[in-house]
């Protein structure tokens, strides 16, 4: 599937799409290590890197629609670029960032996108992610009224559980950390509304909220030949 329309239509026309993910964002950005040069692939509203800047981090945006990088960030530290081939050199950064992005990947993509990732990390850096938990994909298939085209609204391609996301990373990437999270569909980071997500996740912790989950993962960079 050619995912390019999808992604420039809800990034430069519709970037409230992503206001809901404020509390998902706000989660990693506050994961990464102080003072870190990070890769976010997949710039959305540009939501991410606004929060990670302002923690006190260097933000590299990468993504394939250069529209969406003008309006995300004004162009700053942006790179015009696909994940399977990421136009960086090697060990370059001490953090990858990719939420909400290998959910979309076919399984050519999605491997030469992980060895481009293990590649411009540093040694010893960080991938950090999120994919949605046991997505259902029949749940979320449309068809083109014209050509006639079945297609997952927003371009998901394939579905992790726990065991997936492991057995996806494991071959590249160490010390391998996945757990569900049920993050909540707001644009407030206050407290109150961070107080209420964190109960939440007490309850995801024992499987009493099961509904619209995500997998965070976490994993340190593989050197090469090991």
């Amino acid at each position: 599937m050619k995912q390019g329309r999808i992604w420039h239509y809800f990034q430069t026309q519709h970037p409230e799409s992503f206001s809901g993910a404020a509390t998902r964002l706000f989660h990693l950005a506050r994961k990464l290590p102080a003072a870190s040069t990070v890769l976010n692939i997949g710039v959305g509203s540009g939501q991410f890197d606004a929060l990670a800047s302002g923690l006190g981090h260097e933000v590299i945006s990468l993504d394939p629609d250069t529209a969406s990088l003008a309006r995300a960030c004004g162009g700053r530290n942006a790179v015009t670029g696909l994940i399977q081939a990421i136009p960086l050199r090697d060990s370059c950064v001490d953090v990858v960032v990719v939420s909400e992005v290998l959910e979309h990947l076919d399984d050519d993509t999605l491997d030469r996108g992980l060895d481009e990732i293990r590649r411009v990390l540093k040694d010893d850096g960080l991938i950090l992610g999120t994919v949605p938990y046991k997505e259902d994909l029949d749940q979320s298939m449309v068809v083109c009224p014209d050509c006639g085209k079945v297609f997952h609204k927003v371009g998901h391609v394939r579905s992790f559980d726990i065991p997936a996301i492991h057995a996806t990373l494991e071959n590249r990437f160490r010390d391998l950390h996945v757990y569900r999270q049920a993050f909540m569909n707001t644009t407030d980071l206050g407290l109150p509304r961070r107080l209420l997500a964190w109960i939440r996740n007490q309850l995801v912790a024992i499987s009493l909220l099961t509904r619209d989950q995500t997998l965070v993962f976490t994993g340190r960079k593989r050197p090469f030949g090991k």
